[in-house]
């Protein structure tokens, strides 16, 4: 019963600005990720950057990889809101 009046240290205590700061984390690692997965795409696909136009097979180098990427972290997104939901990480 005393443990009512004096909780152990190790309990969490209540942060007004977590949610907004888990969110602004969230924002961030995606924000990263997508930099990351558009570097790796202009790499490659061997972008000559030298010229002001993008070829029409660079384009499509281009677009395969970033549907392939967008494909991969939507099942992802799927798997993490379906499956993970209330668990925690």
């Amino acid at each position: 019963m005393s443990s009512n009046f004096f909780p152990d240290v190790n309990q969490p205590q209540f942060d007004p600005y977590g949610p907004n700061r888990q969110r602004y984390e969230g924002l961030k690692a995606a924000f990263k990720a997508d930099l990351i997965a558009s570097e790796n795409c202009f790499k490659r696909c061997q972008l000559n950057l030298s010229s002001s136009q993008i070829s029409e097979q660079e384009q499509t180098c281009l677009r395969q990889c970033h549907v392939k990427y967008n494909e991969a972290s939507l099942v992802v997104e799927n798997e993490m809101s379906n499956f993970v939901r209330g668990l925690p990480m």
